[in-house]
């Protein structure tokens, strides 16, 4: 059973970390220690390519975790199940990989039978992005079990809330910061990407953004990127350059008639607060993308809302067809058909009591 004082240490080194992402490897050293003989760890696990993205530890051999690294996180038979649970599930390590076919594994054979076989343990599922899962395990030698995996799961339970708010407090400093350094407001949709367009940071307000908008953004194998060719050539653009020489702000393009982007250097080091346990990434310069409404357009929309009664896709392409595009352009910019867009465009029309494209964009510019 965990001692107060030794649950304490793991609160205050949680708390420690909330603040300072760098001190995470405090949070894994304080664990091992308040259940001893549990070798401890804090990763990241890209639930895209299924693959390791980094690790705090404490317990562990350093050419272990060498190998880990640089072989076997990629090969670890517990993650994918693992990192696939809900937010806030505790699970036993039996549950992510049944015994009899771990031990078929090479991930088994060798590397963990060869760590005095640290087949048992457990974790939990503290945080999400939309490409990335945030874990905590342990793993516990065969001859221990009846000993520490009761224990380390009733400590794994009683801590996940705290990571989690960590977790959530190292995404608003974060923020805060970058938002301090761009010079703009805090909470704006804000997602920091490595220079090969992988995922780094993503706050509220970018998820809900894109959750909603799936026609604008996608993620495909940890990779984000804009569905318009014309944005995705701005961020290619940018993400081909040697960032570290850029100037602060490196471009600025309207996405659609509501939404702006701005791109930005950002240093790790310096701007992030936040986990160092996803990966090297870290080390090196990253963009970061501020997303702003268009309060004239956004007014707009909502008078053609009130006004004729359009639906948001409608008010969309009324907007665009108001900016010159022709219905072809508007479709790919939507990933539409164009029929589509033409059955909005007729029932747009019909709603504002005109006939022709021309005479939309005439009702747009008087509303």
């Amino acid at each position: 059973m965990v001692s107060l004082e030794q649950f304490c240490n793991v609160s205050n080194a949680i708390m420690t970390a909330a603040l300072d992402g760098s001190s995470w490897d405090g949070v894994a050293d304080a664990l091992a220690a308040a259940v001893p003989g549990v070798r401890t760890h804090l990763f990241g696990h890209d639930t895209e390519d299924s693959a390791f993205l980094g690790m705090v530890s404490s317990g562990y051999a350093p050419e272990y975790l060498a190998s880990f690294s640089d072989h076997y996180g990629n090969l670890n038979a517990w993650a994918p199940a693992f990192a696939s649970m809900p937010v806030g599930t505790i699970a036993d390590s039996r549950e992510m990989c049944p015994e009899e076919k771990l031990i078929q594994t090479e991930f088994y054979n060798d590397w963990v039978l060869p760590q005095e076989d640290i087949v048992f343990g457990g974790g939990a599922v503290v945080a999400k992005t939309p490409t990335a899962s945030f874990l905590i395990g342990g793993n516990i030698r065969r001859r221990d079990e009846d000993r520490l995996v009761k224990p380390w799961l009733d400590l794994v339970r009683q801590i996940t809330p705290q990571l989690r708010s960590a977790w959530k407090i190292n995404r608003e400093l974060t923020d805060m910061r970058i938002a301090a350094r761009i010079g703009c407001g805090a909470g704006l949709p804000t997602i920091i990407l490595q220079m090969d367009g992988r995922l780094v940071m993503i706050n509220d307000a970018a998820e809900t953004m894109i959750t909603s908008q799936p026609e604008v953004f996608e993620f495909c194998h940890g990779k984000f990127s804009f569905t318009h060719p014309k944005a995705q050539a701005s961020l290619s653009r940018a993400l081909s350059r040697d960032v570290s020489s850029l100037p602060r702000m490196q471009f600025e393009f309207t996405i659609s008639p509501q939404l702006s982007c701005k791109s930005f250097r950002v240093l790790p080091r310096s701007d992030l607060i936040w986990p160092t346990l996803l990966g090297p990434r870290y080390d090196n310069p990253c963009i970061a993308l501020i997303f702003t409404n268009n309060t004239r357009s956004a007014t707009k929309a909502q008078r053609l809302v009130n006004t004729f009664g359009l639906t948001t896709a409608e008010v969309s392409v009324v907007l665009f067809l108001a900016d010159g595009m022709s219905p072809r352009d508007i479709a790919e910019r939507r990933s539409v058909s164009l029929s589509t867009v033409r059955n909005q465009i007729k029932s747009a029309a019909q709603k504002c009591n005109v006939s022709r494209q021309v005479e939309i964009a005439k009702v747009v510019a008087l509303t």
